[in-house]
């Protein structure tokens, strides 16, 4: 660990019975020599338990468990942190297989409880016992940095002085927004590992083809996203032609970085006051009563705005661009009439379906749904949710006709091969991934039409065609069915 600006107070507990004590000591071991304060906490008899660990708790800095499955005292140890606002980091070994019942409700129900700790809070299983320290100590130095970072940032706001009226209300408003900055503290590690790998794999990629239009969705995963183009991409970011966005703070982002040339808010207007996001003459609709409707089919007025949108993309990105989305959650059960994406409110699902209306016109614009784990297994709720597509414009459709990709990053190796097994079987054939075992562990699955796309951008950014004849060589499959699309487009 480098850089490190404080020492922290490190309670490791593990329950009894679980036969963990070693592993805990050895925690307690690399945390001191890491330089933080460490102490262990088991759970002790008799009915001071409760009050014992929550007093332990309280006193600490950060809680650290190691369990084999969702014990009473698991439970309560990880609730009281995250009520008393303390990071907590959760290890499940072996991962919770020994309970003889759900593992998986188990696993779900105690990466629940973590993530309502403080910013930083993660939760990992962890499947060989050999790899639990460099683990353990991998993720304690990335929360380290988190406290660290939140800690300097609180300092400079306490002695932050604003006394230009102007500035100072332009500057609350950003309180308003309420769920957009909700959601970028949830799963912030990994919609900042899903963001810069997308770049890594695409953007030379796509600045060397000529796609130098894009379009930033409202969402916090596009927020890291901009984030990490314009922190770790600087000098190829003149190279973009320009970048619109329908989210404030996307739009801030890209005001504070120099070297984008030309970007601007598609569509303009005030933004709404939960996200963030701007809709234009969206806003002038009047949603549905809801679950009657749930707004489709698209009639009328939302028909004739929905359209404008669309045309706008198919107009402005049909030749050179690109659509980074994001999404409330993806339906992938088979099962369910209201499969494919969804979102929590009438305006972003016409924004969103004029987007896929707009991919499939022409050649196709390649559309990147951008997500975590939480939102490709997240189920569609009547009462709470719009789903995107409809009889009209079915998923189905979607994923066979609009050139589509979904980037996704997992904590879960689990989690990861149930999801790309779901998202295969709707299309999604091809996958690139990052290295087996990295934790949080980021692939992009995509469909034919995609991959097709993809591979002219390969081609014509390569100075030579040595790229493609490998990608020939070593993948012959996967150039026929780019050829087979090619052919129809």
């Amino acid at each position: 660990m480098t850089d490190r600006l404080t020492e922290y107070r490190i309670l490791i507990y593990a329950p009894s019975g679980e036969r963990l004590e070693e592993d805990r000591e050895a925690l307690v071991a690399v945390t001191w020599e890491a330089g933080h304060y460490a102490r262990p906490l088991g759970s002790p008899p008799g009915l001071l338990d409760g009050k014992l660990i929550e007093e332990s708790i309280a006193a600490t800095d950060v809680l650290v468990v190691l369990c084999r499955h969702l014990a009473t005292g698991v439970r309560m140890a990880c609730e009281c942190a995250a009520t008393n606002q303390k990071p907590i980091l959760a290890f499940a070994l072996d991962p919770l297989d020994q309970t003889g019942g759900d593992s998986t409700e188990d696993f779900g129900a105690l990466e629940s409880i973590v993530h309502r700790g403080a910013r930083g809070s993660f939760m990992q299983p962890v499947s060989q016992r050999e790899r639990l320290r460099s683990d353990y100590l991998i993720r304690l130095d990335r929360l380290v940095r988190v406290m660290d970072k939140s800690g300097s940032a609180a300092k400079v706001q306490d002695e932050m002085h604003v006394p230009n009226p102007f500035v100072r209300k332009f500057a609350q408003l950003a309180q308003q927004w309420q769920v957009l900055n909700a959601r970028c503290e949830q799963n912030a590690d990994l919609k900042r590992s899903v963001a810069a790998f997308i770049l890594d794999l695409y953007f030379t990629r796509l600045v060397g083809a000529g796609v130098t239009r894009w379009f930033l969705e409202s969402g916090s995963s596009i927020a890291y996203l901009a984030e990490s183009l314009t922190a770790n991409w600087p000098r190829l970011c003149s190279k973009i032609e320009e970048i619109e966005t329908n989210n404030i703070l996307t739009y801030l982002e890209l005001i504070s970085a120099e070297s984008v040339r030309r970007f601007s808010l598609y569509p303009s207007g005030r933004p709404e006051d939960k996200y963030g996001a701007t809709f234009g003459s969206l806003r002038s609709l009047t949603p549905p009563v809801k679950p009657a409707s749930m707004g489709h089919p698209i009639e009328r007025e939302a028909r004739f705005e929905t359209d404008r949108i669309r045309n706008h993309f198919s107009e402005q990105y049909a030749q050179n661009g690109i659509i980074f989305a994001a999404t409330s959650g993806i339906e992938l059960d088979p099962q369910s009439p209201f499969q494919g994406p969804h979102v929590g409110s009438y305006y972003n699902m016409l924004f969103k379906r004029a987007e896929l209306e707009a991919g499939r016109e022409k050649e196709g614009i390649p559309v990147v749904i951008l997500a975590d784990e939480s939102k490709v297994r997240c189920k569609f709720e009547p009462d709470k949710c719009f789903p995107i597509c409809d009889r009209e414009l079915s998923w189905k459709t979607v994923c066979e006709e609009v050139p589509l990709a979904i980037a996704c990053a997992f904590r879960s190796e689990k989690m990861k091969d149930g999801i790309l097994s779901r998202l295969q079987d709707a299309g999604f054939t091809h996958k690139e991934v990052e290295r087996e075992g990295q934790v949080p562990w980021c692939t992009i699955v995509s469909n034919d039409r995609f991959w097709a796309i993809r591979s002219r951008w390969i081609r014509a950014s390569a100075r030579t065609d040595d790229d493609y004849y490998e990608e020939r060589e070593t993948d012959p499959e996967a150039v026929e069915v780019v050829r087979a699309v090619e052919r129809t487009m």
